[in-house]
């Protein structure tokens, strides 16, 4: 099968993995001080999201921290809250404290 062809599934399992690998991305960006790409490859990885409460709640702690390093510091901590939301409806206590 095509990179193309993956990426035009509806297959949930090619949107889970396509989600991810933007998710790794941004982070990696993130950590290297590109938040400009970050915050493109986590635009990128939203589309892709599955509708997962883990998957989501990763998507905004991670877009909350670029958010945080670029000092919209309300924006960070709305993402923060709804990613400790997530969390915690989906019992992931370890998480919802790292929020």
């Amino acid at each position: 099968m095509d990179l193309a062809g993956c990426i035009a599934s509806e297959d949930f399992w090619v949107h889970a993995r396509l989600s991810r690998a933007f998710f790794l991305a941004g982070s990696a960006r993130r950590l290297e001080g590109d938040l400009k790409q970050a915050e493109a490859a986590f635009d990128s990885g939203g589309l892709y999201l599955t509708g997962g409460m883990l998957e989501r709640g990763i998507y905004c702690r991670s877009v909350a921290l670029v958010r945080w390093d670029r000092h919209n510091l309300d924006e960070a901590a709305g993402l923060l809250r709804r990613g400790a939301e997530t969390f915690a409806e989906s019992r992931r206590r370890e998480e919802e404290g790292a929020c």
